[in-house]
């Protein structure tokens, strides 16, 4: 059984990608060490499924593709960065997204969806945000926590109008994502 490393997510548009390329530069300045994302791999990850089978992904993809046909076309605002889990000892950096019920109802939906395939239910709360960089290592001079204070990131508003079921091949130069199905979200924007 040939197994796929897969994720579902909203895909973000190109020039919101760039303007958090810019936050990641100004932050890259601190000379910690920080594994980037790179911005054609930026996303808002709704679920990661880990290791499944193709049989699971095929399941998944037709069940994303009858949900959205369910969910109204919606908006994210995005805005604001941060980390986790807390600023002396950041290990994510993130852009913050405000609460957002379409996209909390939607997340629980692909709980359930992915239950259905034996796939358990994430036990931390749903807290969405844009992955800029993981923290490996910061140097006793860092310069992160001031950068923090200093770097912006006005709020902008995303149209989300499809969830997309993605394949993750790891390779040394970063992961490459794969779409297996993109589902279109039918209902008017609420």
């Amino acid at each position: 059984m040939k197994l796929v490393r897969a994720f579902i997510a909203i895909e973000l548009p190109e020039d919101l990608r760039i303007r958090l390329a810019a936050v990641k530069d100004r932050l890259e300045t601190g000379g910690d060490k920080i594994r980037w994302v790179k911005p054609e791999n930026m996303h808002l990850t709704l679920k990661f499924l880990g290791e499944i089978s193709e049989k699971q992904a095929e399941n998944i993809g037709s069940a994303l593709n009858k949900l959205a046909e369910e969910y109204p076309l919606t908006t994210l605002e995005i805005g604001g960065v941060g980390v986790f889990p807390r600023r002396k000892n950041p290990k994510v950096i993130w852009a913050g997204i405000k609460e957002n019920q379409v996209i909390k109802k939607l997340h629980e939906s692909i709980e359930n969806i992915v239950f259905e395939e034996g796939i358990e239910k994430d036990k931390r709360p749903f807290k969405p945000h844009l992955t800029i960089g993981r923290v490996k290592q910061m140097e006793k001079t860092s310069r992160l926590p001031d950068l923090l204070d200093e770097v912006e990131l006005e709020t902008v508003n995303v149209p989300v109008k499809h969830i997309t079921l993605f394949r993750s091949k790891l390779t040394p130069e970063g992961p490459i994502y794969t779409r297996l199905t993109k589902a279109e979200l039918q209902q008017e924007l609420m």
